[in-house]
C-alpha cells in the first residue's frame, strides 16, 4: 500500500462512520417516510405488472398519481401496509384511467397483493377534423351542372350568377363529397333575380359528378 492510498482509508472510514451516525439517529418519523416511500415504488411496480399481464402490449405509458392513502404507522410497527391511489395508461384507444390498491408486506416476505380497476371508458383522442381531398375535385364541374339544372327548370332563366366565395365543401356519404354554394338568375330576362342555394355530390377519389340539387329562396 503506498502513503498516498494509506492516508486516504482513514477518510473513506470516517465517512462511512458518519454516515452510519446519521442513519442510526434518523426519527421515527423519517425512517417511517423512507419505508412508506419504498412500499409505495413496489406497489406501483407491483400495479404496472398486473397491468401489463392484464392488457399485453394494449396498455403502454403507465403513470400514477399522488396516493389516496399509505398508512405509515402500519409500516413503522411492521404490520401490512395499506397503500391505495389512481394512474391510467395509454391504450390502443385512448387513456384509460385506473384505481389501484395494494396490500404489502412490509418485511418484503410476501409478494404485494394488487387490485387495480379500469375507470369508465378510455378517453379517445380527438379525431381530426375533416378535409376535403381537392385532388380530382372540379368545382368548374358542379357549376356546369348547377347552370344546367337552372335552365331545366327555366327555360327562359338569364343572368345566372354563381358566388365563388360561398362554395364550402362538406363529407357526403359513401366517401364522396358535397359542394354548397349560393347563386342567383333572372327567371325570364328582364325579371327580378331570383336567389337559390345549390348541392353537387361528387366522388371524392374519381371526381365523377353524381347529382345536384337547387332550392330557390324566393
Amino acid at each position: 500500500m503506498t502513503m498516498k492510498n494509506a492516508r486516504s482509508f482513514p477518510a473513506f472510514v470516517a465517512i462511512v462512520l458518519v454516515g452510519a451516525s446519521l442513519a442510526a439517529h434518523a426519527t421515527p418519523d423519517e425512517e417511517g417516510a423512507v419505508a412508506t416511500k419504498v412500499s409505495l415504488r413496489v406497489c406501483e411496480a407491483a400495479v404496472t405488472k398486473a397491468i401489463h399481464k392484464a392488457r399485453g402490449d394494449g396498455a403502454k405509458q403507465v403513470q400514477f398519481f399522488a396516493p389516496k392513502q399509505a398508512s405509515d404507522k402500519a409500516v413503522a410497527q411492521m404490520l401490512e401496509s395499506s397503500i391505495s391511489g389512481d394512474g391510467h395508461y395509454q391504450g390502443t384507444g385512448g387513456s384509460v384511467a385506473f384505481s389501484y390498491h395494494c396490500t404489502l408486506d412490509p418485511e418484503g416476505k410476501e409478494p404485494p397483493g394488487v387490485i387495480f380497476k379500469e375507470v369508465g371508458a378510455p378517453a379517445r383522442a380527438a379525431e381530426k377534423p375533416w378535409q376535403a381531398d381537392l385532388t380530382n375535385l372540379s368545382p368548374e364541374a358542379c357549376e356546369a351542372a348547377v347552370a344546367s339544372a337552372v335552365t331545366d327548370k327555366y327555360s327562359r332563366a338569364a343572368n345566372l350568377v354563381l358566388s365563388s366565395k360561398s362554395r364550402q365543401l362538406k363529407p357526403g356519404p359513401n366517401g364522396h363529397t358535397y359542394m354548397h354554394g349560393q347563386g342567383s338568375a333572372e327567371k325570364a330576362a328582364g325579371m327580378r333575380p331570383s336567389a337559390f342555394t345549390y348541392r353537387c355530390e361528387l366522388d371524392t377519389a374519381s371526381g365523377k359528378f353524381i347529382g345536384v340539387q337547387t332550392d330557390w329562396l324566393d
